[in-house]
């Protein structure tokens, strides 16, 4: 039977987040092709591991018990992981992986997915540098190299001196809902209200978006500002709604997956106004929640929201402005942005993403019968 072993890195390094998603959603399907998977986590603090338990191919500890893990302890688990684990002899078996580690190994059967380039396109000098340093590496030791969209591919080109041929695009999936959440889901706030989903910090350029909304009287007056995930609200972020006079319309919640389609369902919109993204999940997430989009009309989001979203320039106050004014008041084209929605979501599937990557899995043994 063929075999796939998935790397500890993102097991060790991210306690949830989307690289986690990603693997979580594609081992079960890589599974029910018929292949046979071994999921290395190592010494682990990741949620979504729990999600993969059930399968039966997880091998690690998990070290969530042991306290709060700052970003030193997850950088120093990530690379203790990593390191065992290429040690070890896996040359008989196609490896995939999760993230990028300056101990990766030329096997001739490594397989490595790029997320995006933001390190590359938004830090200069010594900035970032350990994290490029393992991306180099990993990148330069794959046999393929996975990139989650085409412009995730372009960036990648342009920073490495890699052959094309050694990239394949193959975009991520969405699950779609298949109930409603639970009525019994706690639900802190109430519509109308504009969403916004995950991390706030640098180039996902939430102030941005604050200050539009803060300088809109039409979108003050009846929307609240809901922030989902991403951590509480810093010092930083409470003296900007306080100098905005904000503070009583935005709030912030975090809860499962069942609670974030909830509020997905019920939100007006989600604003998503990024500077950059490798692919943007949160977008087709809304969507197939029927919760039209607003986003940025830069990087992957208009390959991933297509004629479905509104865009704006994530640049520009003004614009992101407008554009979420425009589509807020015009109620019939957001009914179609809806059923827009619904069918851009249907074009990306787990199970499409998982037969991609097999195929990708297969080039790579296809391959080394002729080395």
């Amino acid at each position: 039977m063929q075999c796939v072993i998935y790397s500890p890195e993102i097991f060790s390094w991210q306690k949830q987040g989307g690289v986690s998603r990603y693997f979580a959603e594609l081992i079960p399907a890589v599974i029910a092709s018929g292949w046979q998977v071994e999921v290395c986590a190592g010494l682990y603090s990741n949620d979504l591991i729990e999600y993969l338990r059930s399968t039966g191919t997880v091998s690690g500890y998990d070290v969530s018990c042991c306290g709060k893990l700052g970003k030193l302890g997850r950088t120093f688990l990530s690379l203790s992981n990593s390191l065992a684990f290429n040690v070890q002899n896996h040359n008989n078996d196609v490896v995939h992986q999760t993230y990028y580690s300056p101990f990766a190994r030329r096997n001739g059967r490594l397989v490595v997915t790029v997320y995006d380039l933001i390190l590359e396109k938004m830090c200069s000098g010594q900035q970032g540098r350990g994290s490029k340093i393992a991306r180099h590496a990993s990148i330069h030791a794959a046999e393929k190299i996975i990139a989650i969209s085409e412009a995730t591919r372009n960036d990648l080109l342009d920073y490495y001196d890699i052959p094309p041929n050694r990239v394949d695009v193959i975009h991520l999936g969405v699950r779609l809902p298949e109930n409603l959440p639970s009525q019994t889901e706690k639900c802190d706030a109430t519509p109308p209200y504009l969403l916004y989903v995950g991390v706030r910090t640098g180039y996902k350029n939430f102030e941005k978006f604050v200050r539009a909304y803060a300088t809109s009287g039409q979108l003050r007056s009846t929307f609240k500002l809901v922030c989902f995930g991403g951590g509480p609200f810093s010092a930083e972020e409470l003296n900007l709604f306080s100098s905005l006079t904000v503070n009583d319309s935005v709030g912030w919640l975090e809860g499962n997956d069942a609670l974030l389609s909830k509020y997905y369902r019920d939100a007006t919109m989600l604003v998503y106004p990024s500077l950059y993204e490798g692919f943007g999940l949160p977008v087709l997430e809304a969507m197939a929640n029927g919760c039209p989009v607003a986003c940025s009309n830069t990087s992957s989001l208009p390959e991933v929201g297509g004629d479905a979203a509104y865009y704006f320039s994530p640049d520009d106050i003004d614009s992101i402005r407008y554009s979420i004014e425009c589509a807020v008041s015009d109620i019939c084209n957001l009914r179609k942005k809806i059923q827009d929605g619904f069918r851009r979501a249907k074009s990306f599937s787990w199970q499409e993403t998982a037969r991609k990557t097999i195929n990708i899995y297969n080039q790579v043994l296809e391959g080394d019968k002729y080395r």
